[in-house]
């Protein structure tokens, strides 16, 4: 039985909308065989031999969902050894494309909040269709029923969904159901609200203007991106300090205190954010002052993690590999050429990562720009070391074998100079699920501390929690806390009676 142009007939255990993903040629697809009494539900759906698609669906709970996700991709990955390919792979969801049997296979393999959904879908490999607008169609689908499967059990689900919940409301304004967006966007901030994509789309779309303000406000109060902050200006009528506004450094600052000397890009709010918890958590007075001088960096010495694309060439290679004058693009031509016969989970990571290293700021050297802030800074230093210069930037920094610093601090010009980048800190570095900029002023905050007591040449503590103690990495850094353990204090504290 073939289903008329009407829609396809639906199983009970899938939801009507499906038919919008179950087309061929403009017409619904039939519904063939079902089969929903077995722990695996399945239903099939063809078009005379030219297109089937297999749905099978398999109740679990999230912990499960995400395990059997996991094993099926490592598993999938051994399947289609190098002849297939991965089309998309995240914590939600993978899709795969091969050939078997004369066959092409198109697979989306998604989880859902209490069940795994596996759509196959299988043409002739002599007559392929192409992938798109199938694989949108499925995605749309699959994100509505994520939404409405998250709903139903509650907040926690509808927070772990989130992201693709967002994607629905996108998927909803591009079919013009902006009241049913605004709903959905509704429901999203209260119960996902550090979802601040979903904020700034809400404080967009609503005709509240009370409520438009407060979601800008949340956007304005905790995004990282500066593309979020400049939606959120526009609707709160605030402004962002300008880096020109900054006073001018100026000689003869004397006394215990830190002078912050910012250098772009930086975010200057984030910065004055972080030198009042700064002063207010140690007790210890702060100034934010601009160089005099107009300040540029050079040609990075580095491109984008640099250091593990080198890892790989070199492992890779069958000879010696000189990689004097490389550029980004030579980078990326060479690791796609030794990484071409690799399995197809690792081509696909590769190929995530080629797509956006173009756009990826480069790494700089901190030995040779603490020389130069050294000169620079001389005429304003005298002989009161208590007086502590910390440069901070934006700009990603490393020194010799380091992936990247947090801080660098050194000796020039006869005095200590540090610089203190907070790149590696953002949402954007790290890959949280969330921007958070109260999560960076601190980690800003506690950074500061070692950049600046070191000056002072007071012995580092043995207390982990002292945010003056070494860390090794973001997760150190963390678990800092914003108190000087005894040591640090009682030895702060003699320069402050001198």
């Amino acid at each position: 039985m073939f289903a008329s142009e009407a829609g396809a007939q639906m199983p009970g255990f899938l939801p009507s909308y499906y038919q919008e993903a179950l087309q061929y040629d403009g017409r619904p697809l039939a519904l063939t065989s079902q089969n929903d009494k077995e722990a695996v539900k399945r239903a099939v759906f063809e078009n005379r031999g030219n297109v089937a698609v297999t749905i099978e669906q398999i109740a679990c709970e999230r912990a499960q969902c995400a395990a059997l996700l996991e094993q099926n991709l490592k598993r999938q990955n051994e399947r289609m050894s190098s002849g297939g390919a991965f089309r998309v792979v995240s914590a939600a969801e993978y899709v795969a494309a091969w050939n078997e049997d004369s066959k092409s296979i198109l697979m989306y393999f998604a989880k859902l909040p209490a069940a795994i959904e596996v759509w196959i879908r299988v043409t002739r490999e002599t007559s392929a269709l192409a992938e798109e607008p199938y694989l949108s169609d499925v995605r749309r689908v699959l994100n509505k029923r994520r939404y409405d499967d998250a709903r139903q059990r509650g907040n926690v689900d509808t927070g772990v969904w989130s992201k693709e919940i967002a994607q629905h409301v996108q998927d909803l304004r591009v079919a013009q159901k902006n009241d049913e967006a605004l709903a959905v966007l509704a429901q999203l901030i209260v119960w996902a609200p550090s979802n601040l994509d979903a904020q700034i789309d809400f404080a967009e779309m609503t005709k509240d203007a009370a409520a438009a303000r407060a979601s800008a406000m949340v956007v304005w109060d905790n995004a990282e991106d500066e593309r979020l902050r400049a939606r959120a200006v526009k609707l709160t009528g605030l402004t962002e300090p300008k880096f020109e506004a900054l006073p001018i450094l100026e000689p003869g600052l004397k006394g215990l205190q830190v002078v912050l000397v910012p250098l772009p890009p930086c975010d200057i709010r984030l910065i004055e954010e972080a030198a009042r918890l700064f002063s207010s958590s140690f007790d210890l007075p702060v100034r934010i002052a601009r160089l005099p001088v107009d300040w540029t960096w050079q040609v990075p010495e580095r491109v984008y993690r640099e250091r593990e694309m080198r890892g790989t060439i070199v492992q890779k290679s069958d000879s010696p590999v000189d990689f004097g004058g490389w550029t980004k693009d030579r980078y990326a031509i060479e690791l796609a050429k030794v990484t071409a016969k690799d399995d197809p989970l690792a081509r696909y990571w590769i190929a995530d990562f080629l797509k956006s290293l173009g756009d990826k700021p480069g790494q700089y050297n901190v030995d040779r720009y603490l020389a130069q802030l050294g000169t620079v800074l001389k005429p304003f230093r005298n002989d009161d070391r208590r007086t502590m210069f910390v440069v901070v930037s934006g700009q990603d920094v490393y020194s010799g074998d380091a992936n990247f610093l947090f801080s660098g601090t050194a000796v020039a010009e006869g005095n200590l100079v540090s610089l203190l980048s907070y790149a590696r800190m953002l949402q954007a570095a790290t890959g949280e699920p969330f921007e958070s900029r109260k999560r960076v002023a601190q980690r800003l905050t506690k950074e500061l501390v070692p950049a600046a007591l070191k000056q002072l040449q007071i012995a580092r503590p043995a207390d982990p929690s002292d945010p003056y103690s070494y860390s090794d990495g973001l997760q150190r850094l963390d678990e800092k806390s914003l108190t000087l353990s005894t040591s640090t204090r009682e030895a702060l504290d003699k320069f402050r009676f001198r």
